[in-house]
């Protein structure tokens, strides 16, 4: 059985939490081909596992947009002082895992699941 766990991850806590998710299914599953990767790098192929699972945090009570990425990289520039020293560290500007499902074909009726993060 393949098992991909596809993430956006613009702080570093969704991705903490996929790689959790990702354990747990290596420990239920044994035999299963596990694999944990940022969407960033999730072509199409990564959705024709046997098992999707995928996940992001919320921003305004729904999936990232760009611009919510940019503000949330605004708001890293302004909470790190900015600066080159620490935009190789500020959240990526690529596309999220809304852009990355709407250009998936239909499934076919294979296993998914979803997961998020956000703040109460």
């Amino acid at each position: 059985m393949r098992v991909t766990v596809v993430y956006e991850s613009l702080f570093g806590n969704t991705r903490t939490l996929a790689e959790a998710i990702a354990e747990g299914l290596r420990t239920a599953a044994p035999g299963a081909d596990v694999s944990c990767i940022p969407v960033t790098e999730a072509g199409p192929a990564a959705a024709e596992a046997d098992l999707l699972v995928a996940g992001g945090p919320t921003h305004f009570l729904g999936m990232t947009s760009q611009r919510s990425r940019r503000m949330a990289r605004q708001y890293w520039g302004q909470a790190t002082g900015g600066g080159a020293h620490h935009a190789a560290n500020a959240p990526p500007l690529g596309p999220g895992v809304r852009e990355w499902l709407a250009t998936l074909p239909a499934g076919g009726g294979r296993p998914a699941a979803a997961f998020d993060t956000r703040l109460d």
